[in-house]
Parts: structure tokens; sequence; C-alpha cells
């Protein structure tokens, strides 16, 4: 039987892997309506509410929090199994990051009190994650 040899670069990227997936499922439950607080969101976008109703935000919104979230799950899956793509896999961690900043950017409605349940606190973890790609 041949020993695995785990050094403490393979657990980090484990445990990256593993926080990217996270947070790529919540993304995804966002998107099929799971922990949605859309009933403290008034569904009036400070961006472009007045261009799109509620309906057609929510659905946008959605399409996004689910390319963001399968985009996590399947880049979190990778590292963690040390399958990464190259270069390509910080291209794909920026952009699915940057969609992800964008939902919360065209969802949120202008009130404070709704930053968080617009998704603020994954807009800042996209943003950590941008920055961290960035600098390594």
């Amino acid at each position: 039987m041949q020993q695995i040899n785990l050094n403490i670069f393979d657990y980090k990227m484990i445990f990256v892997g593993i926080f990217l997936f996270m947070h790529g499922f919540v993304y995804f439950n966002l998107s099929r309506g799971l922990f949605s607080n859309a009933d403290n969101q008034l569904g009036i976008s400070v961006l472009i509410g007045k261009f799109i109703n509620k309906n057609t935000l929510d659905l946008l919104i959605k399409a996004l929090w689910l390319l963001a979230g399968l985009g996590f799950i399947i880049i979190g899956i990778m590292i963690a199994f040390n399958k990464q793509l190259g270069e390509l896999t910080s291209l794909i961690l920026i952009a699915i990051s940057i969609v992800g900043i964008i939902s919360f950017i065209l969802y949120w409605d202008g009130i404070s009190n709704n930053l968080i349940t617009a998704g603020l606190i994954g807009a800042i973890i996209d943003f950590i994650i941008i920055v961290i790609v960035l600098i390594s």
C-alpha cells in the first residue's frame, strides 16, 4: 500500500478549495431561492431600477448567482484536488468574483440597512479573492 504524503502546501490548497466550494454553494443556493431575504429588498436597483422591473431583476440576479456559484464550486473542487488549469484558474477566479460583485451592485436597492441582505459579505469575499489572486 502506497503512503500518501501531504505537506503543508497540500493542506492549504485543500482548505482554499473547500472555502471556494462553500462560497460557491452559498451563491448556488441563493440562485435557487434559499437563504433569500428578498422580502427585505425593495427590488428597485439603484443602478438599473429605472430600466428593469423587479421580476426581470430577480431573474438576472439569480442567473448571475448561479454562474458565480457553479464557477466557485467547480474551481474549489479543482483546487482541493490539485487539478488546476494553470493561469486559467486565476482568470476564472477573477471573472467569477467580478460576476459576484456585479450581482451585488445590481441588486442593492440603495438602503444601507439592506447591504447585508443584498450580498455585501459575498462581495467583500469576492474582492478579497481578486486581491489575493492578483498578488500571488
